[in-house]
């Protein structure tokens, strides 16, 4: 492997463990204000004598569930940190289920939602290496949507289907979708539509490499126009084919 190419993956490596983190802090504020207000308050009656048996318990129940998600949180992102970075077969469905909970606190903050429709599929390449690529795709919808807003629902659709001997994977957001002249160039390194202080360029130059040299797939984007629930929409999509 060549030295650019070792470099670019820790880079890109390293600015989604840093994206990931980002969003683990936005997800943990809530329960751990959560948890700070319920210990706080039961204390505050346990001293002018206001708290019953009932209500310790009940803070107790509460205290604890907002402490399981804090580590269901913390069990995704190690999950992401410690893949194994060695060619093996992986489940297509669950690794994009995996990708939607790490940054589903940016889904939520940015009132997006997301569909999935996803069939069972098998891939084989660096299962990371794949997380890296839905990470990517879906950080740059959720940017364009929280950016350009365009609709009344922000809406972002992953379906995978088998074709005979193909397996496709398709993004798309209602974002609005792409300029026609960056369409030819959105895959080229130092290609971004994002501020300085928010984008390197780095990621879509690195999602084709990953599916094209590293997954034997092939990627291509366009400008999609669709109906849902009798709004119109249109956006960007993304199509990833591998052969089974």
């Amino acid at each position: 492997m060549m030295p650019d190419t070792q470099f670019d993956k820790k880079s890109q490596k390293l600015l989604q463990v840093a994206e990931v983190m980002q969003n683990i802090m936005h997800q943990w504020k809530q329960p751990l204000y959560a948890i700070y207000t319920l210990s706080s308050g039961t204390l505050l009656k346990r001293e002018l004598g206001l708290c019953k048996e009932e209500h310790y318990k009940e803070t107790l129940e509460s205290i604890n569930q907002n402490i399981e998600h804090l580590l269901t949180t913390m069990n995704y992102f190690n999950d992401f940190i410690h893949q194994k970075n060695y060619v093996q077969p992986f489940s297509l469905k669950q690794s994009i289920l995996s990708s939607i909970n790490i940054i589903q606190p940016l889904l939520n903050n940015n009132q997006i939602e997301v569909f999935s429709e996803l069939d069972e599929a098998t891939l084989f390449g660096i299962e990371v290496e794949f997380m890296q690529v839905i990470l990517n795709i879906l950080n740059n919808s959720i940017y364009a949507l929280y950016e350009y807003n365009l609709h009344k629902r922000n809406l972002i659709f992953i379906r995978a289907c088998v074709k005979d001997k193909l397996i496709v994977l398709s993004i798309k957001d209602s974002a609005g979708g792409i300029p026609f002249e960056d369409t030819n160039i959105i895959f080229t390194k130092h290609f971004t539509s994002k501020s300085p202080t928010k984008g390197s360029g780095i990621g879509l130059c690195m999602v084709k490499k990953i599916i094209e040299e590293h997954m034997h797939g092939s990627i291509k984007v366009q400008n999609s126009k669709f109906t849902y629930e009798g709004e119109h929409y249109c956006g960007a999509e993304f199509t990833i084919t591998f052969i089974k």
